[in-house]
């Protein structure tokens, strides 16, 4: 009579599933600028925004380039501070962290110990992306001379000089000149700096170019000057957190959820409830924790900012239409038979003028 094994069988995995590996592939990741990219051209050819002109037209590259370079331009700056995030304080690293076999403080012989993969690969991220930015802002800077001047790029034996008037010489120039500068020194230190106070000093450059947008962006024309420049740099810093921080996740993704990605701690709900090592969870749901808890801040901050922002563009309307009537409101007085007076007078007013 056979006997019954109480062991449980294990099933071996076929080739196949044993082969499939968790997280995004690096064409998923790409296709997130090429989707937006693909928008704003549909977008541009449905709503005829970069319709050529007939006066001071600088052509079909400067009108086509100027906003597929600011999408890049946008993402890339996005992208950039993300992975920085990231690297600050989400993925640890070092790979003894990961692995939870670290015992002690760190101390001067054991500095140069093996870094996490995933902590290099965000840098690397973070350096690539740099560089991107670097290029789309040096693109935009001339393309939107080009475009503020009329000219085609290079038309002209004074071209280049007349470029560095207007980078030295009006507001505008200078900021998009200084968004160059500070995307070059991100990129170089990107590749050299690996200490978390380091990368915090990098983040911080950073954050000179969201204060050159606010600056140069459509809000800050309004009444309140300072109101409209801070709501859209809170906007431009919520975004570059949460939509930054998603393309970093992305990219490492494949990393934290392997085998060998290790584990991470998580915060506790009261303090000296549980110890560290009860609080270990696999990497890839540590990470997404403190991810939640950031990209939670810049959802506030776009959310916040955008209604402010919106309430702003209503007051500035509101005051812009009580402004034309005034103004109009003498004219229409001297000839009531002008269009101005039908369209701006009230029903009672219709009424004398035509007893008239």
């Amino acid at each position: 009579m056979a006997t019954m094994s109480s062991q449980p069988q294990k099933t071996e995995a076929s080739p196949k599933s044993a082969a499939v590996r968790p997280g995004l592939s690096a064409p998923w990741i790409a296709a997130y600028a090429g989707v937006g990219l693909l928008v704003l051209i549909i977008s541009l050819r449905i709503t005829a925004a970069n319709a050529a002109t007939d006066l001071a037209d600088a052509g079909a590259l400067v009108r086509w380039g100027l906003p597929i370079t600011e999408v890049v331009h946008n993402f890339a700056m996005a992208t950039t501070m993300g992975a920085l995030i990231f690297a600050m304080g989400i993925i640890p690293r070092y790979a003894a962290d990961a692995a939870g076999t670290r015992h002690g403080t760190r101390s001067a012989h054991n500095t140069a110990e093996k870094e996490y993969k995933p902590f290099a690969d965000v840098l690397n991220l973070a350096a690539a992306s740099a560089v991107l930015w670097t290029l789309a802002a040096l693109a935009v800077l001339i393309l939107s001379y080009a475009d503020i001047s009329g000219r085609p790029i290079g038309s002209g034996a004074e071209y280049a000089s007349e470029l560095i008037s207007y980078v030295t010489t009006l507001d505008a120039g200078k900021e998009k000149g200084m968004t160059v500068v500070v995307a070059a020194v991100v990129a170089t230190a990107c590749f050299g700096v690996r200490s978390l106070m380091g990368l915090f000093f990098i983040f911080m450059i950073s954050l000179v170019g969201i204060a050159d947008m606010a600056l140069s962006g459509h809000s800050s024309g309004g009444q309140d000057h300072m109101g409209a420049v801070n709501s859209l740099g809170l906007h431009l810093l919520g975004v570059s957190i949460w939509c930054g921080g998603l393309i970093a996740l992305a990219f490492i993704s494949r990393g934290i959820s392997g085998k060998d990605a290790g584990t991470g701690t998580v915060v506790e709900e009261r303090r000296g409830e549980h110890t560290a090592a009860s609080r270990r969870v696999p990497m890839a749901q540590a990470v997404l924790r403190r991810y939640s808890l950031l990209a939670l801040i810049g959802f506030i901050l776009v959310l916040l900012s955008g209604i402010t922002n919106a309430g702003g563009a209503h007051v500035v309307v509101a005051g812009l239409r009580h402004r034309l009537r005034q103004d109009c409101a003498p004219k229409t007085r001297a000839d009531p038979d002008s269009g101005n007076y039908w369209r701006g007078a009230s029903p009672q007013a219709h009424s004398r003028a035509r007893r008239r």
